[in-house]
């Protein structure tokens, strides 16, 4: 018989995510001290956004305009992401399909080492200029600018390179169906074990579960504050991932790095029985 493998690890995943990032009403209303100083961060956060758009009408205004204004090169970014994303994305919209194009921002920094108000303006309007032209030349029908996601690069003495990632997708307008069998996968919907060796019927090759899957989790995962309407990250916490002994890989088995959860799931051997395609099979 084919053998079925429930995937519990990505369920257990997206509520940690969502019970460390979201902050709902209810949750303002708590007696818990962290809670309380998520959401006064929040909403600091949110006013710090706020300023920053009204210093780029300002600027926009009065190009010549010199404040003084310094922020760090943490500050910059952060100001960068969530502006964009506050001003212009649509993270809770639903989507069939989303498409990751990546830019570079060169940010110079002063002789103090921080970035002057009106050279973060300067570079956030070129930013939003590209942002721009990636939605635009996207081929979707009913596009939209799912998120913008910024990552230093290489920083130095003189500027800091960031990684704009920018995420549009095709909107559908609709919920996505519940879990279970109603939901992206259907009956016969079964992949041979390993590694981009398609599926069992050959309908679909050069991909496997765990990538379909990813697919998948990408339309169905939407963080954001019942309040604010806009997502906040706090306090990023490391797992400790354990189990998957090297006894109980197969053989030339792609590295941790490469493979990271092939093994967790699933092990046949010939010394359990023939590994016929009837064990091979997953659905």
């Amino acid at each position: 018989m084919k053998r079925t493998i429930y995937f519990i690890t990505s369920g257990i995943l997206i509520s940690i995510l969502l019970l460390g990032i979201s902050c709902s009403k209810e949750d303002i209303k708590s007696d818990d001290q962290n809670q309380t100083d998520k959401s006064n961060r929040g909403q600091q956060f949110t006013k710090a956004i706020k300023d920053f758009k009204q210093k780029v009408a300002h600027y926009q205004e009065k190009p010549a305009y010199k404040s003084g204004e310094t922020v760090n090169a943490d500050s910059a970014l952060l100001l960068l992401e969530g502006t964009i994303n506050y001003s212009h994305a649509f993270t809770m919209d639903y989507y069939d399909e989303t498409r990751v194009e990546d830019l570079t921002l060169v940010l110079p920094k002063n002789g103090n080492g921080e970035v002057d108000m009106e050279v973060l303006v300067q570079k956030y309007l070129e930013m939003k200029a590209d942002i721009t032209t990636v939605y635009y030349n996207s081929n979707f029908e009913n596009k939209g600018l799912v998120l913008v996601d910024l990552s230093e690069t290489t920083q130095n003495g003189d500027e800091i390179t960031i990684n704009v990632g920018v995420i549009t997708g095709d909107r559908n307008n609709q919920l996505p169906p519940g879990p279970g069998i109603s939901g992206p996968f259907e009956e016969g919907d079964d992949w041979w074990y390993g590694e981009n060796v398609g599926t069992c019927d050959g309908s679909i090759t050069f991909s496997d579960a765990a990538h379909e899957i990813s697919g998948e989790m990408a339309k169905y995962i939407h963080f954001y504050n019942l309040e604010h309407g806009i997502a906040y990250f706090w306090l990023l916490t490391t797992l400790d991932l354990q189990g998957g002994d090297d006894y109980i890989r197969r053989p030339g088995d792609p590295s941790p790095q490469d493979n990271f959860y092939d093994y967790y799931l699933f092990n046949a051997d010939s010394i359990y029985g023939p590994n016929a395609d009837d064990l091979l099979c997953l659905e």
